[in-house]
């Protein structure tokens, strides 16, 4: 009965320590520690990948531009609020 009692204690107080140790070296930073959990490299930074490709997207944008020809099938008239739409 008194080894049970003894594994129930020494076993989450042995845990506990162990990440607590652990803690305490990956935050110390130095020259055997790492600064967070992917060893101290920034590898994984999804907010960073979005804004490049948002930025990407934006250098490859252009301007939308009327047909030169004049030949456009459709014809807004914002005053009246009407669009007519010609007929092939």
């Amino acid at each position: 009965m008194t080894h049970v009692i003894a594994l129930v204690v020494l076993v989450p107080v042995a845990l506990i320590a162990a990440i607590w140790l652990g803690n305490r070296m990956l935050g110390q930073g130095g020259p055997t520690s790492s600064s967070n959990a992917l060893g101290g490299f920034n590898v994984f930074q999804p907010t960073r990948e979005d804004a490049e490709l948002e930025l990407e997207s934006k250098r490859h944008q252009g301007v939308v531009t009327p047909a030169p020809d004049g030949d456009d099938p459709m014809k807004v008239d914002i005053q009246n609020n009407t669009v007519r739409i010609r007929r092939p």
